[in-house]
This record gives structure tokens, sequence and C-alpha cells, in this order.
């Protein structure tokens, strides 16, 4: 729209200010269009952002989904003494779900 007014306004019969004010306007928004298609590049698809988040999805549930075997294996591992204590529980339980998170944040580093 600035380009095209600033043309029809560039009339050889204007001031110098005049024209070098067009001039002005006409680079000002051919750096902005520049600026404008740099930025589309760097963009992505809808169906590429889709496609990452499922992947990344899958990798955070398949590790997720390991915790209850691994809190149950552990827990087989202990006497029945140690299964009556909440605190050797909850510290199994937060190990669980710790080692599935490191889990789950090294293939996703792998991977990126």
């Amino acid at each position: 729209m600035i380009q095209d007014k600033t043309k029809k306004a560039a009339d050889p019969d204007l001031s110098p200010l005049r024209q070098n004010q067009i001039k002005l306007h006409m680079l000002q928004t051919e750096k902005l269009e520049l600026k404008n298609a740099a930025t589309r590049q760097q963009l992505v698809t809808i169906d590429e952002a889709v496609t990452v988040y499922r992947e990344e999805a899958e990798i955070i549930r398949k590790h997720l989904h390991t915790v209850p075997d691994m809190v149950v294996r552990t827990l087989e591992s202990l006497t029945p003494v140690e299964q009556t204590q909440a605190s050797i529980m909850q510290a199994i339980i937060a190990d669980c779900i710790n080692s599935a998170l490191r889990a789950t944040n090294a293939e996703g580093t792998d991977r990126a």
C-alpha cells in the first residue's frame, strides 16, 4: 500500500525533499518486506508442529508407562517389614518417577 502511494506520489515536479521522503518510504517498505519474508521462512507448518508434538508425546508416554512396573518390581524385592514403611515406599516411587523422567529427557536430547 505504501509503495503504491509513494510511486504515485513520485512525480518529477515534486520538491527534492518530498522525493527523498518518498524514496525513504519505499526503502523502508522494501526492508520490511525482506524482513517478513525471512520470518516466514523460519516458521513451521501446523503439520510439522503436530508431528513433532506427537513424537515427543510418544516418548513421554513410553517412559511414564514404565513407572508402575518399576515400582512393583522394586517393592517385590523389599522385605515385608520394609514394605510397611511409608518413607521407603515414597522414596522408591520418587526414584522410579525420576528414572523415567531422566530417560525421557535423555531420549529427547538424543533426538534433538
